[in-house]
């Protein structure tokens, strides 16, 4: 099958009864019901609907199809069941990869809770820099920012990292604080380098400052942190 959700909206028009009923369950409009699935009927070479007036009644076609696709959809409710039984069950070691700072700041938090709903789970916590090669399985799972580094790896979005330019009360009594990002110019930088040299923090704070203002450089965010105060 080319395009799952044609079938869903599909579904929906067979159980709603109607375009209209349909768009409305569905979450889009009648003329996007209309447009997918003429485009269904002529990918299958089948004629799904019969339409007379504003109504559209479903062909003996249509009704061997929505046989067909309940049982696809029974099918895979019961495989997301047996996953998920499976995965309520979830015993023994995982291995996570993050920085130091994601660990302390977003991970260890979230731990105690884990280990709560799956209390036979063992994490163990890999802090490092560098990008462990989960395709040879250094690790199980990768904390990072930004996108994967494989194609074959899948990604997923749970949170969001504010990031901004701090400077140590002393500097800015002495240098004064910059009031456009133009200012920035003038002032010093305290760089990335190593592994966390192409963070996407770090890319970006280069853009806003001349690397030849970096005044002292680390490979830790802590590092950085703690010249900063």
């Amino acid at each position: 099958m080319e395009d799952w959700d044609d079938y869903r909206l599909f579904l929906a028009v067979m159980r709603q009864g109607s375009f209209a009923a349909a768009a409305r369950s569905a979450g889009v409009s009648q003329p996007t019901i209309s447009r997918r699935m003429a485009r269904l009927q002529q990918r299958l070479r089948l004629v799904l609907f019969e339409h007379s007036g504003h109504q559209a009644a479903a062909t003996p076609q249509a009704q061997a199809l929505l046989e067909s696709l309940e049982q696809m959809e029974g099918a895979a409710l019961s495989l997301q069941r047996h996953v998920e039984g499976r995965i309520s069950a979830v015993e023994g070691e995982v291995v996570v990869t993050t920085t130091e700072g994601l660990a302390c700041a977003w991970l260890a938090p979230r731990l105690p809770q884990l280990r709560a709903a799956y209390p036979e789970l063992r994490v163990v916590v890999r802090v490092a820099n560098t990008r462990l090669d989960l395709l040879r399985r250094e690790s199980d799972i990768a904390l990072r920012m930004g996108e994967p580094a494989s194609p074959q790896l899948i990604g997923r979005k749970v949170g969001r990292v504010h990031c901004g330019i701090y400077a140590a009360p002393g500097y800015l009594r002495a240098h004064g604080l910059p009031q456009t990002l133009a200012d920035l110019s003038t002032h010093q930088l305290i760089d990335g380098i190593g592994e966390i040299a192409d963070f996407p923090q770090i890319r970006q704070l280069r853009g806003l400052l001349s690397a030849d203002r970096a005044v002292t450089a680390s490979n830790s965010a802590d590092v950085q942190r703690a010249l900063a105060r």
